[in-house]
């Protein structure tokens, strides 16, 4: 009988992935933008063709959100991809001069190791692999337990469409026996380039990263502010939607809602309208049962759950076209058992007499638990959106809009990506939206100013002009 310990398996495994990827990232770098985009185009409908098959796997395996909306969202995914991602050039020569001189290279990093959550987790690995790719990376995947097995399946199926359509061996790759000794071994490897972590807080092999750039890409708790100038019935619907949408476990998704009380009982009434239930104190002490049975931390079994799935299990009725349930709060304090990341459709409802000192409370709420990176107003008063514009600790502010789509840079202006980043959380290296530029680094080249200028000066003269002006010269 031979005994295998599971942790040295796993370091092994680890040292093995990434040694492979670096090999296959020494060939990669052979490829030029304009062949990885031609071979990303291949794969794009390969994967829309088997998206359902991949979304329903893993919707079944986490019981997490709602397959429709992660097939509708995926497939927004891989429409980026073609119409905006695919056209953008982050390798290679990025700007030359009007003499033609190279003058900006876009460098891929190397190997980058990807810590998938349990949420969206099919997107996530679709998304952070065509990246890679696309900045011309390799990428090693560490799988959420939750959903390991359909995450593995989706892993290996873009691998396999990659090097089918001409990528190198390994330059996609999951790991398959993941331990704290295995993802700290993968994470502080030496062919580490850069980390992604999408969510994986607890992570403990993740926790002690040394001397590596990590992207943070966290779901946060987004407080979202009605100012009495906004279009009440369009921000309802928008918070009610966004919320709502694939139940509650979007990277941006609404959570706290802010409300000025001069028009506090006109956004009640059109919430409920649009599907809110606000909730009875007896309510709300059957559903704290539910989500925190323990009293401190989520319960993982109601994650991504619906409104009226988490109603009925609680213990209490609401319509039947409920959407999102909110829980009316008036003050902030440590011990809100609301104050923690809600990865479900909940909407804690505060009040306030201006946009001064709601202004306040959600620098207030993005501070308690520092785990806010985005923020919503809807509003018409310009000085009112751009002063949080200047004051909101967070990487984005979404302005009249759902924020589940507008933070990703779906119906916004924002770059668009599945990764937000997470500095003001105080994780990662940046706060922006990830994109392709994010994953390379640009290498500048100067000349001297003489050439840059290219002053050249044409001496026509005939001998007998060139001795009558030295004589001139001479004389004065």
């Amino acid at each position: 009988m031979s005994f295998v310990d599971k942790d040295l398996e796993s370091i092994q495994e680890a040292r093995i992935l990434m040694e492979s990827a670096r090999d296959s990232h020494y060939m990669l770098k052979e490829y030029d933008q304009g062949i990885i985009d031609k071979i990303i185009g291949l794969m794009i409908p390969k994967i829309r063709e088997n998206a359902q098959v991949l979304i329903d796997a893993n919707i079944s395996e986490t019981q997490y959100g709602k397959a429709e909306d992660e097939l509708k969202l995926l497939y927004q995914v891989l429409d980026n991809m073609e119409s905006s991602v695919l056209s953008q050039k982050c390798i290679g020569v990025l700007e030359q001069n009007t003499q033609g001189d190279i003058t900006e290279v876009g460098v891929p990093l190397g190997v980058i190791v990807t810590l998938l959550p349990a949420e969206n987790s099919v997107t996530n690995t679709i998304f952070t692999a065509l990246l890679s790719l696309k900045s011309g990376n390799t990428c090693v995947f560490v799988p959420h337990k939750r959903g390991a097995n359909s995450t593995r399946k989706a892993i290996s199926f873009i691998k396999n469409l990659a090097e089918v359509s001409g990528l190198p061996k390994n330059c996609l790759s999951s790991m398959q026996h993941v331990s704290n000794e295995g993802v700290a071994e993968i994470t502080n490897h030496s062919a580490t380039a850069l980390i992604i972590n999408i969510g994986q807080k607890k992570c403990k092999g993740a926790s002690n990263v040394l001397h590596r750039p990590m992207i943070y890409g966290g779901t946060g708790s987004t407080p979202v502010f009605i100012e009495k100038t906004a279009n009440i019935k369009q921000a309802c619907f928008d918070i009610i939607r966004s919320r709502s949408f694939n139940n509650g476990i979007l990277p941006g998704a609404e959570q706290y809602l802010i409300v000025e009380g001069i028009i506090a009982n006109q956004v009640k009434e059109e919430l409920i309208n649009q599907g809110a239930h606000f909730m009875t104190q007896e309510e709300e002490r059957l559903l704290l049962d539910l989500i925190k049975p323990c009293g401190t931390f989520v319960c993982s079994e109601v994650i991504g759950k619906s409104a009226c799935y988490l109603a009925e299990k609680a213990g209490f009725a609401v319509r039947s076209d409920v959407k999102v349930l909110v829980s009316e709060q008036d003050y902030i304090f440590d011990e809100n058992p609301y104050s923690d990341e809600m990865k479900f459709p909940i909407l804690t409802f505060y009040l306030e007499p201006d946009w001064l000192h709601a202004c306040e409370k959600c620098i207030n709420l993005l501070k308690a638990k520092q785990n806010g990176h985005s923020l919503v107003i809807h509003s018409h008063n310009q000085k009112v959106t751009n002063e949080f514009a200047l004051k909101k600790p967070v990487g984005r502010v979404l302005v009249n809009g759902p924020a589940t789509f507008n933070s990703l840079g779906l119906e916004s202006t924002l770059p668009f990506t599945f990764v937000l980043g997470g500095l003001t959380m105080g994780q990662g290296i940046t706060a922006k939206n990830i994109t392709a530029k994010d994953l390379t680094y640009v290498r500048q080249i100067g000349y001297p100013i003489e050439k840059t200028k290219s002053v050249q000066t044409d001496f026509n003269m005939s001998e007998d002009e060139l001795v009558r002006i030295l004589k001139k010269i001479i004389n004065q």
